[in-house]
């Protein structure tokens, strides 16, 4: 229930329509909610740090969500179409993504603007900033270097 599909499932309603404003849990999932907020504040009530109470507010979670399943397959295409952008760091085009995927441009963008409420460069955008973000991290570049990358085709394997 953490894929990026899932947001349209637990809405029940195109993405777009909740991006950049705050929703609550229970608007969300109703009654479900304040089930969901018992169990976790109990299970951590205790000793919220120890393996055990980790395990029962998951397990809550679980409980919760599980009436959402199963993803549906436009949720699956997703969720593959975001997995091969994070793990391709060649992807520098939504055109490779359309590619890949045997749909139209716009297609795509339809379709991830409702299941996830974003366009398909972001994506792209989003794994290009988490690699540059990874190579400073470990020092492998200089910033300077990263800027100039973003221009020239940066990516995680250079």
């Amino acid at each position: 229930m953490c894929e990026p599909a899932t947001g349209f499932l637990l809405a029940g309603e195109s993405i777009d329509l909740h991006t950049d404003r705050h929703v609550d849990l229970f608007e969300v999932l109703g009654g479900d909610g304040d089930v969901l907020v018992g169990r976790v504040r109990s299970a951590m009530a205790e000793e919220p740090r120890s393996i055990d109470a980790h395990r029962a507010a998951m397990r809550a979670y679980s409980d919760v969500l599980r009436r959402f399943l199963p993803v549906d397959a436009e949720g699956e295409l997703v969720n593959r179409i975001v997995a091969f952008v994070e793990t391709h760091g060649d992807v520098t085009r939504v055109a490779q993504i359309c590619e890949a995927f045997g749909i139209s441009e716009r297609s795509l963008q339809r379709l991830v603007h409702r299941r996830l409420g974003l366009a398909p460069k972001w994506l792209i955008q989003r794994r290009r900033l988490h690699d540059a973000v990874a190579h400073l991290r470990a020092r492998s570049t200089s910033l300077a270097q990263v800027a100039g990358g973003f221009d020239g085709g940066f990516s995680h394997e250079e």
